[in-house]
């Protein structure tokens, strides 16, 4: 009986460093994914963790080198993840979604439903930007992209290629709609935006 308690307890042991390595491996993929819960992204990384030792397992196999050196290799390769994963600060899920660059932009352009996520100079930085631009944030934020869209269709037009790099019979049909910032411009003023 005390024989099976050994292996019972040694095959346990083996079995929680082989979840403690999948979960350093997880966490170190999961890093930067927003998550509140600290249960919740245990069990993610383990299971990602498990996945990816998998499916090295199964390249490994099909390449035909699958040997216990080799996966004492990847189990190594994951300790390694594991403890190079432990060191790194990872951002609270609310700072991590503040950091993106349309959470700011929306809060700019008015939306006031994300302002929890933003640090307290957001509103200076709001009032700021009002005062400077002659037109409104909304609408310099809008211009902004329409132009940026604008480049890329020029770029596109300026190729006159189809798809496998053959030059077109024709020119796009850029002249027939115009530029995209005067469509979506001519829609507002429709709409009684005042143009």
């Amino acid at each position: 009986m005390p024989g099976m308690f050994a292996w019972v307890a040694a095959h346990a042991l083996a079995i929680a460093l082989f979840a403690i390595l999948c979960y350093g491996t997880g966490r170190a993929l999961i890093a930067r994914l927003p998550c509140e819960d600290a249960l919740l992204r245990a069990a993610i990384a383990t299971g990602l963790g498990f996945c990816v030792f998998a499916q090295v397992l199964f390249v490994v196999a099909s390449l035909g080198v699958l040997t216990p050196t080799v996966v004492f290799a990847i189990l190594a390769l994951m300790a390694l993840t594991f403890l190079w994963s432990g060191g790194r600060s990872r951002p609270p899920a609310a700072e991590a979604a503040a950091a993106t660059r349309g959470v700011a932009l929306s809060f700019l352009a008015g939306d006031d439903s994300v302002r929890a996520l933003l640090p307290e100079s957001a509103e200076a930085v709001r009032a700021l930007a009002s005062e400077t631009l002659h037109i409104p944030l909304s609408v310099a934020i809008a211009n902004a992209r329409l132009a940026a869209i604008d480049r890329i269709l020029d770029r596109d037009a300026a190729r006159h290629t189809n798809v496998r790099g053959v030059r077109a019979a024709q020119k796009p049909r850029r002249r027939e709609l115009g530029r995209h910032g005067r469509i979506v411009q001519n829609a507002l003023c429709m709409s009684g935006w005042q143009c």
